[in-house]
């Protein structure tokens, strides 16, 4: 990883801890739709990161939401869930050798609509099953995991379009 990317990444994670802190954890939509943004900060690490760092990353995340939150290690638990599956989606949903960087731009809507939703899904699943931990609520849960996955990939998206589109990166 050269300093330009290092740089890049280190940015992005203080931009999105700082509105994942100071807004998003305020956001929600009739109780149902919560919006866990800084998890794009994780899916879009560079494709050649090492499954170690990938784990670590995630996990120093989620304890750093977990310290505002005061949520005991969910979100920590959850991304480095993510982190796990990561390269296992990556490698089922195209080959390896075809998929140079994880953006929308490069890969299209499609293939971006299936690798963010999927794993938002599986990430605020896990926090909302973990936050109930009781099998009583388990539709409740779930209704709360899909709304919250597609409230997060449609920002994660508007995001995309609107800091990493084509149009943007011309203009550097």
């Amino acid at each position: 990883m050269n300093n330009v990317v290092l740089i890049r990444q280190t940015g992005a994670f203080f931009a999105y801890l700082f509105l994942q802190i100071f807004f998003f954890r305020h956001l929600d939509l009739f109780g149902v739709a919560f919006c866990f943004l800084y998890v794009n900060f994780l899916l879009f690490l560079p494709i050649n990161t090492d499954n170690r760092v990938l784990l670590f990353a995630g996990f120093f995340v989620g304890f750093f939401v977990d310290g505002f939150d005061n949520t005991l290690g969910i979100h920590a638990f959850a991304c480095v869930l993510i982190m796990y599956f990561r390269p296992f989606l990556l490698h089922f949903l195209s080959d390896r050798n075809e998929v140079y960087t994880l953006s929308l731009s490069e890969n299209g809507i499609f293939w971006y609509l299936q690798y963010t939703l999927v794993l938002t899904f599986i990430h605020h699943f896990t926090i909302f099953l973990l936050q109930q931990f009781n099998i009583t609520y388990f539709f409740d849960t779930l209704l709360k995991g899909v709304a919250s996955a597609l409230l997060t990939t449609v920002l994660g998206l508007l995001i995309q379009y609107l800091f990493f589109s084509p149009l943007v990166k011309n203009t550097r």
